[in-house]
């Protein structure tokens, strides 16, 4: 082999040893990963079995103890990869197209159990009509990110900006003395998605990506957007 095509091969194994695997931000592992009745029940939970799947396909011993083993056991495993194998294929759960081996790891496991603690935590317990210390007021939301005046994000950038708006509205009524917990706790959730949103949109558009890799994003947009005209047009407390 000459020098110029050892060269060559060793710059191309480079570039392929620096690529990163890609993460999903915690607004898309939620919506792949909420419980199948949580449109019925007005919530957005976590599944936590969904977790567990990823904790024990997760190849990391600490995240994998205290599972049961219908989940960490052989067929228990299969069975519960299978079930998010059919999340990752639906669409309207994963528009980003994250495949298993790129969710299954240990940093995302993590974020997963991270995400479901919350969950919990924000849910009064049952027969109880007390609203959580850290509902009563709510949790600072941040503010929009400034749209670059240079990017044109096109068609997805129009329902981008009304899921904005709309999360706006959700974290002025969300002031409210009387407003609904479920609003309390979304507010600000879908402010930093949203921020996070479109970092990424604009990011893809300077990249010259491709509508169809836009509009993956766009879907993200409007699952937030639906969720939010959802809690808005709901009745107060």
């Amino acid at each position: 082999m000459n020098r110029f095509a050892f060269a060559l091969m060793a710059g191309t194994l480079g570039l392929a040893g620096c690529s990163s695997p890609r993460v999903p931000e915690d607004y898309q592992l939620s919506t792949l990963l909420q419980r199948d009745d949580a449109k019925a029940a007005g919530k957005r939970t976590i599944d936590a079995q969904a977790v567990g799947c990823l904790r024990a396909w997760s190849g990391d011993a600490e995240l994998a103890k205290g599972l049961s083993v219908l989940v960490a056991g052989e067929d228990g495993r299969k069975r519960c990869r299978e079930r998010l194998e059919g999340w990752l294929a639906d669409g309207t759960r994963n528009p980003a197209k994250f495949t298993f081996d790129e969710i299954a790891t240990p940093d995302v496991a993590r974020r997963a159990a991270d995400l479901l603690a919350a969950d919990r935590a924000a849910v009064p317990t049952p027969g109880s009509s007390a609203i959580p210390p850290a509902l009563r007021t709510p949790a600072p939301a941040a503010k929009p990110r400034p749209a670059d005046p240079n990017v044109d994000l096109g068609a997805a950038g129009a329902e981008l900006a009304e899921a904005e708006a709309l999360c706006q509205q959700a974290v002025q009524a969300a002031k409210a003395p009387d407003a609904r917990s479920g609003l309390r706790r979304y507010a600000p959730y879908c402010t930093g998605s949203l921020s996070r949103l479109r970092a990424s949109m604009e990011a893809l558009a300077k990249k010259g990506g491709s509508p169809e890799q836009m509009d993956a994003y766009a879907s993200s947009a409007r699952n937030l957007a639906r969720t939010a005209r959802e809690l808005l047009a709901a009745p107060t407390e």
